[in-house]
């Protein structure tokens, strides 16, 4: 597993975009994480898993907006999420493929 200490959600998108084969978790800071696992999934290739982890779920969904606005502009389609107190999972569609580059 990749860990790393992250300031901001754009770094965490910027890493999503090397397409590591690895999972990867970025934490934020007062108790915020996000995780994802590129190619994870062989029925949906070319696509990341997340999980966003959070104190409580008014900063989880703070969190999960911010992420899916920032995946969105670099073209990357998000499907609905799926929350659960302070802890989120949702699966992209991609296109990785064209926004990495």
């Amino acid at each position: 597993m990749r860990i790393f200490k992250t300031r901001e959600l754009s770094e965490v998108v910027a890493d999503a975009t090397s397409r590591p084969s690895e999972l990867t978790r970025h934490d934020l800071g007062q108790g915020v994480a996000v995780s994802f696992l590129y190619n994870g999934d062989e029925e949906h290739p070319d696509t990341c898993q997340w999980r966003i982890v959070a104190q409580n779920e008014m900063q989880l969904r703070q969190v999960v907006q911010q992420l899916v606005e920032s995946l969105t502009t670099i073209g990357v389609r998000c499907n609905p999420v799926q929350i659960s107190g302070s802890v989120c999972h949702f699966r992209d569609e991609g296109p990785w493929g064209v926004a990495a580059e």
